[in-house]
């Protein structure tokens, strides 16, 4: 057992701590208490975009000598010193104009006083930004060349309900994450983030989530805490290194809209056809061989977009039984379209997309130069 010295900060008041490795993470709250004023109960210690729970060990929470920890106080907690200094400056530069004005003869003008500098005014840029987050729920980190998460970000807890992280060098999230249960939407895309990155647990957490996007990363699975997240109903991997998906997508009763263009899938999983809700899906430029049966069970599938792909037939069941599906495009396959007229089933499909036609003509819809698409190239395609 020996001794580590780590330091807490608040605001901008930093505190040294002298702590044994088998103390608790309790033990340092307990010191910042009696420091700043801020109760236990409203301290949330966070290291290396970790939440540090009280029960835990200094050792758990692999704190060394040297470790700088964050301090972060929810509403209801204390000032830091130099907020309670600012507050205290501008009182007293209100009492003293107050008093000049005072002093000043009565002319009946109605002009006002120009306001004096309000104490919101002395936040540094990053607690202006958190105090900008927690208020309208909505994290916005787009392009700002991160590699991990900030911690003001992860202290927000389930008041932030919108994260947008994309464009930034993150190859993996911190379990903290978790923390944001009541987010709702959360952009990943154009990072480096790799299936290891991207914690199970931490995923499981966030139950509320309708949207995710994972487009332009280095993934080539996609978690099984996917099955999870009960209420997704937009889910984007495209531009990934995706060889395979998993079985739990079909868990996804809620899902709308899967978009996976642009990976290495050599074939799409059963599962997907218990995907009820499903209303597009989008498998273009991959390595398709075949086209799942299952997918006949989605009566709500109304694009099947599977373009540059090895598809070299249409199973009939799926042109006959998917009673939504008006657009199926397969250019880029080995498929033609006299071989898809000629496929069992099509004439249900054709009805059906000729309905479609016939509104978007009704509705005056901008159709393609082409016309009315077959939906398969009228010669074979040949990939290279």
């Amino acid at each position: 057992m020996g001794d580590v010295n780590v330091t807490v900060q608040f605001g901008r008041e930093k505190k040294a701590i002298a702590v044994t490795t088998d103390a608790k993470v309790e033990f340092l709250m307990q010191e910042m208490e009696r420091e700043t004023g801020v109760p236990q109960r409203s301290q949330k210690l966070i290291f290396k975009g970790k939440v540090l729970l009280p029960n835990m060990t200094i050792t758990d929470a692999k704190l060394t000598n040297g470790a700088k920890i964050m301090l972060m106080s929810s509403k209801g907690g204390v000032q830091t010193a130099g907020q309670a200094a600012a507050a205290r400056a501008n009182e007293e530069k209100e009492k003293k104009l107050a008093h000049m004005a005072s002093l000043m003869p009565n002319t009946g003008s109605t002009q006002k006083r120009p306001a004096t500098t309000s104490s919101a005014e002395q936040l540094t840029p990053e607690q202006a930004r958190a105090a900008s987050w927690s208020k309208t729920g909505i994290v916005g980190l787009r392009d700002s060349s991160l590699m991990e998460v900030p911690s003001e970000a992860l202290a927000l807890g389930p008041s932030a309900r919108v994260m947008d992280i994309g464009g930034n060098r993150l190859s993996s999230l911190p379990e903290a994450l978790g923390s944001l249960s009541g987010l709702q939407r959360l952009r990943l895309s154009k990072n480096s983030l790799t299936f290891e990155g991207l914690p199970g647990p931490m995923l499981s957490a966030l139950t509320n989530l309708t949207t995710l996007a994972l487009d332009d990363n280095q993934l080539d699975r996609l978690p099984d805490a996917l099955a999870s997240l009960a209420q997704l109903r937009f889910l984007s991997a495209e531009q990934n290194v995706l060889v395979e998906l998993p079985a739990g997508l079909g868990q996804l009763k809620k899902l709308e809209v899967l978009k996976l263009r642009g990976n290495r899938l050599p074939a799409l999983c059963t599962e997907l056809g218990d995907c009820e809700a499903l209303g597009e899906l989008d498998a273009s430029d991959n390595k398709l061989t075949v086209i799942p049966e299952s997918l006949a069970k989605l009566q709500r599938l109304k694009a099947l977009l599977l373009d540059n792909n090895l598809v070299a037939k249409v199973p009939p069941i799926v042109l006959k039984e998917c009673g939504a599906l008006g657009t199926l495009s397969l250019h880029g396959n080995p498929i033609t379209a006299e071989q898809l007229r000629e496929t069992d089933g099509y004439s249900e499909y054709q009805e059906r997309r000729i309905t479609k036609y016939d509104k978007q003509i009704g509705m005056r819809t901008m159709m393609s130069r082409d016309g009315f698409d077959e939906g398969a190239d009228a010669q074979e395609w040949q990939h290279w």
